[in-house]
């Protein structure tokens, strides 16, 4: 994974059924020129920090009054994928994902939602 850019993104945070929760700064962002959603690394986070909350149907990042929501679940034959949908400021659309490990029932969404969230590896 090579990296296009490195830097600040202004983005739009919207919950899992599309409403807009809040506008962000994501700092240190790295963009790749091939990838088509974006990882998101609660580690990093953590470090800086950050304080992990969660259960079966999402996962919060809070540092003193911000808080980051993980909302969209998408369960994997070992676990699930918690994401969350951003929305960058010029109109390009982000999904940022984490992983668990866990094997929690969440709700599920149809892979047409998936789709138009993460999109694929090779699509630009």
């Amino acid at each position: 994974m090579i990296p296009r850019k490195i830097g600040d993104m202004m983005v739009e945070q919207h919950d899992k059924n599309g409403k807009k929760v809040q506008n962000i700064k994501l700092m240190d962002v790295t963009v790749t020129q091939k990838g088509s959603y974006s990882l998101f690394s609660i580690s990093k986070r953590l470090k800086e920090g950050w304080r992990m909350v969660g259960d079966k149907t999402k996962i919060e990042l809070q540092k003193g009054k911000r808080k980051l929501t993980f909302d969209i679940v998408i369960n994997t034959p070992k676990g699930a994928l918690f994401c969350a949908y951003m929305k960058r400021s010029d109109n390009k659309e982000t999904a940022l994902v984490t992983s668990d490990s866990t094997k929690a029932k969440a709700p599920k969404i149809p892979i047409r939602v998936a789709h138009t969230i993460m999109g694929h590896m090779g699509e630009a």
